[in-house]
């Protein structure tokens, strides 16, 4: 019969209907961000943790308040100027054969916006080859949301980029355990069939992920298929110990 019934709840690219245990920061970049259609370009770096909230929060953000304002670049994946300027080109469905210069790409870019207000949403930042970008989507009034584990990044930047971007940081910590679980109760109401987990295993990742939201739902993700693969229909004692045990990429 099988205990789950949607396991997108329990990805990482699932945005709830509202995000837990984040409200100060929500409320402070949502001010930062809608300042910038009255002022200009804004840059909000966020800084905390992995598995502590900054991208969920980030892209829930801006889907609620800027839809269709905004594109989103994993910097893992776009490391170079040339790559993210690509990227946000294609979002904005600018026509391009990836041969122009960052020069051209820069100015099909400022005549798409026109001085629109737009914003960029940079995940692992600091993964950048090369922080130039930053002034130059600055200078086509783009505003920027900076998101890093690495508190040090911000010290890469130079006197005139830290001169040119009104930078406004906001803080996460660490889930606490009592939060992760609240986050996981409420993943698991949508992702799995009443009576097949239990407030025990729930509490049980809650306390052995430190803090990380983005490991505690993996693993719930991992019990879940596990269970289902071996024909329960409850994730009991037993599997949380299976998979955790062979869990080798965790960090729990």
């Amino acid at each position: 019969m099988g205990i789950i019934l949607n396991l997108d709840p329990l990805t990482e690219h699932f945005l709830p209907s509202r995000p837990l245990h984040r409200e100060g920061q929500m409320r402070e970049l949502v001010d930062a961000l809608h300042a910038f259609e009255k002022t200009g370009p804004v840059t909000v770096v966020l800084i905390g943790p992995a598995g502590s909230g900054k991208t969920t929060i980030a892209k829930w953000i801006l889907h609620q308040y800027f839809r269709n304002k905004y594109c989103y670049v994993n910097c893992w994946i776009n490391r170079t100027s040339h790559s993210v300027l690509a990227k946000i080109l294609s979002e904005l469905n600018v026509f391009f054969h990836g041969k122009e210069s960052e020069a051209e790409l820069l100015r099909r870019l400022s005549i798409k916006l026109l001085d629109k207000p737009y914003i960029v949403f940079l995940d692992e930042f600091d993964k950048l080859e090369n922080f130039d970008i930053l002034y130059r989507l600055n200078s086509a009034n783009v505003s920027l949301v900076l998101a890093s584990t690495n508190r040090s990044a911000l010290l890469r930047f130079s006197g005139r980029l830290l001169s040119r971007l009104a930078v406004k940081e906001i803080w996460f910590r660490r889930y606490l355990p009592s939060q992760i679980y609240d986050i996981l109760a409420d993943r698991a109401r949508l992702s799995l069939k009443e009576g097949s987990y239990s407030m025990r295993i729930l509490k049980l990742i809650s306390y052995s992920c430190k803090g990380d939201a983005r490991i505690a739902i993996t693993l719930l993700r991992k019990l879940a298929l596990t269970a289902e693969m071996k024909g329960k229909d409850r994730i009991d004692l037993s599997t949380f110990k299976l998979v955790r045990n062979s869990s080798s990429k965790s960090n729990c």
